[in-house]
């Protein structure tokens, strides 16, 4: 069956970031508790912490998760500035300087296994075509999920392939107990996206003003294979 949906998930995992040289509260692009906006924040600890293994690589057929990279960034303004992809989400960092700093920040808290922030490569060319995201919620186990993914690839089957890729990691290596993500009620496609995963509503809650669906996966469900 043909997977019709596009991004559009998004946990409040990331609305609450302020990135370097963006005042940006994104609903893609930040975490809770969040990154620090000023690279003076991070600490000697966090930087030795650098040295530590990149995530690792997860492929099926065309389709490569690897660890989002400084060299993603220009792609990756590109792909978030155009209007299908934002319909859903908030403002993304501005500009390719503005990501950068997102990235290397992104790199701090996976040293430190807060977040596992991936670029999607798919196509013949492994052209840069969307954006994983996790970022864990304190040390109970939850963690929250974001996602967008280039047009081009909506309707191909392509996000079921990654986000299951994508999950795998997040439960079977990354040891998350509970994730949870958010889309707008009015995002016809990322509540179908949600609900293909297996995801259940928990609550509704507001953002700026319109109906916001609140979704979980646990996974004691995922590993039982109950995603469809």
């Amino acid at each position: 069956m043909r997977d019709e949906h596009r991004p559009g998930c998004t946990g409040r995992a990331a609305r609450h970031l302020t990135l370097g040289r963006t005042s940006h509260y994104c609903q893609m692009f930040g975490s809770a508790p969040p990154f620090e906006p000023q690279r003076s924040h991070l600490n000697h600890r966090m930087i030795q912490a650098t040295c530590v293994e990149k995530l690792p690589v997860l492929t099926q057929d065309e389709i490569c998760l690897r660890e989002v990279e400084v060299s993603d960034a220009a792609a990756l303004v590109a792909l978030f500035a155009r209007p299908d992809v934002s319909a859903h989400l908030s403002p993304p960092p501005a500009d390719v300087g503005a990501f950068n700093d997102w990235i290397d920040l992104s790199h701090a808290r996976r040293s430190e296994r807060r977040a596992a922030c991936y670029t999607l490569l798919a196509g013949d060319n492994q052209d840069v075509s969307g954006l994983f995201m996790a970022l864990r919620l304190g040390g109970d186990g939850r963690a929250e999920i974001g996602f967008a993914m280039a047009p081009h690839l909506w309707g191909t089957g392509a996000f079921l392939k990654a986000a299951r890729l994508y999950l795998d990691f997040i439960f079977n290596q990354w040891n998350v107990v509970t994730l949870v993500g958010r889309t707008l009620e009015r995002n016809e496609r990322g509540v179908g996206a949600m609900r293909k995963l297996g995801a259940t509503v928990i609550e509704t809650a507001d953002r700026n003003g319109e109906p916001e669906l609140v979704w979980t996966i646990a996974a004691a469900d995922w590993k039982q294979g109950s995603r469809t």
